[in-house]
């Protein structure tokens, strides 16, 4: 039999190559078939009515990462991957009347969150959004829920679908896990459109217990901290002279002017880039406000509360630039935060940014030229500086990326460099360089 087997190798061997020729030759024709189909990206909608006004529509993504350690502070070199976000959203517009809508999903999950048979209670697994809205007349509306009409600035309702760049900077979700659950406060809001100018406010109640309370950290003595709604017996005694639950709600709102074309207010979410496709320049400002929202002192005799007010403005602009397929994406934003006496958030706060002082935040894009939003390449820069009045020092936040957009937002990759600056103490900072890799894919 082992003076076969050189034959039978070769036959078969031969068998081999002229069937890989067939399948080549076949998997060209399908490929230039393949050619002739538009790619580009349809919404999942699913029409309940023949002209299409009646309607439900669907919207996952996932943003996945792979994210080195600090490599100024450790020599080895080590790399996590991470699922950053995975959500599912629909909305239904049942009638030109009303809209509801439901937002599901999980953030910032990594090996160390794992269970062997998925048990693992710490998962992020939430409602994001679940509120109802009604149309009361041409241009204006009022819904009630847990929602994301944010006030304060236009990165404060940044969408997660479409940013210019890997991610937000965080510091513009100030209240985050403070006043409510993950950037959205549950309450009643009215939006809408009067010519080019938008307005959206609401009026919601707080949590009852912080993110400060439940993951507390090290506060400065005399320091203030986010107390919540009465998040303790002693605190509501403390405040017992002023109304009943005076402090459970907060009032935001933020107003912009559109120069150029009016962007869609339909749903809250603002977005990152447009990749050349509008032209858009906005002028905004807006505002939070939660009375008695954090208290100084250690018992009932001594606590001390404070108005938590926070300012901003904002300029956002985003066009193409001549004929050859270029644009640019450009955001100016400046951010006064009063938590009360040196406040500074113990957790979610990028480099102590979060913090009664002021900060200022600038991006800048430019979408090289091409045609179409496929394969397309968009460099960017980001700088925020932070003062906050209980450091010395200056918290900074340098972000050097290169997005690919592979089919515009539905899929791209982004790889970032940050370096941050955070404040320690005195003029002390503490440094730290990371690398981050994402693939983003919605559909």
């Amino acid at each position: 039999m082992k003076k076969y087997q050189p034959l039978l190798f070769a036959t078969l061997l031969l068998l081999t190559s002229g069937l890989s020729t067939q399948t080549a030759y076949a998997q060209g024709e399908q490929l230039e078939e393949k050619s002739k189909i538009n790619y580009s990206y349809k919404p999942l909608t699913l029409n309940l009515s023949d002209d299409g006004l009646a309607y439900i529509r669907f919207i996952i993504w996932n943003q996945l990462w792979l994210q080195t350690n600090n490599l100024s502070g450790d020599e080895n070199l080590r790399i996590t991957p991470q699922i950053r976000r995975a959500r599912i959203l629909a909305f239904a517009q049942i009638s030109p009347r009303f809209l509801v809508l439901s937002h599901f999903g999980m953030n910032s999950e990594s090996p160390a969150g794992l269970d062997p048979l998925g048990e693992n209670t710490n998962v992020s697994l939430f409602f994001h959004g679940v509120w109802g809205e009604y149309k009361l007349f041409d241009n204006h509306y009022a819904g009630l829920g847990l929602h994301y009409w944010n006030g304060l600035s236009r990165l404060t309702s940044q969408s997660t679908l479409n940013f210019m760049t890997l991610d937000a900077p965080i510091f513009n979700w100030a209240q985050l896990g403070l006043s409510d659950q993950f950037a959205r406060h549950l309450g009643a809001y009215a939006k809408g459109e009067v010519g080019k100018f938008h307005y959206r406010v609401s009026l919601n109640q707080s949590l009852q217990s912080s993110l400060d309370v439940t993951r507390r950290g090290s506060v400065a003595e005399g320091a203030a901290r986010y107390g919540g709604r009465f998040t303790t017996d002693s605190l509501r005694r403390a405040n017992s002279e002023l109304e009943v639950d005076n402090n459970a709600f907060v009032a935001q709102g933020y107003f912009n002017y559109n120069f150029l074309d009016m962007e869609s207010h339909k749903l809250p979410y603002f977005v990152g880039t447009y990749l050349g496709t509008k032209k858009i320049f906005n002028v905004g400002f807006g505002f939070f406000h939660h009375q008695g929202g954090t208290v100084t002192g250690t018992t009932e005799n001594d606590f001390e509360f404070y108005n938590v007010n926070h300012f901003a403005i904002d300029a956002f602009y985003d066009a193409p630039i001549g004929n050859n397929g270029s644009a640019v994406n450009a955001l100016l934003a400046y951010y006064n935060y009063d938590f009360g006496p040196n406040y500074v958030k113990t957790a979610a706060n990028p480099a102590r940014s979060i913090a009664t002082g002021n900060l200022f935040y600038a991006q800048l894009g430019y979408l090289l030229p091409g045609e179409g939003t496929q394969d397309r390449f968009m460099p960017y820069v980001t700088y925020a500086n932070g003062d906050a009045e209980a450091f010395d020092a200056n918290s900074q936040i340098f972000k050097l990326g290169l997005n690919y957009f592979m089919n515009g937002h539905n899929s791209k990759l982004t790889l970032e460099y940050q370096n941050t600056q955070t404040p320690t103490g005195g003029e002390q900072t503490a440094d730290a360089d990371i690398l981050t890799l994402q693939l983003h894919v919605f559909l």
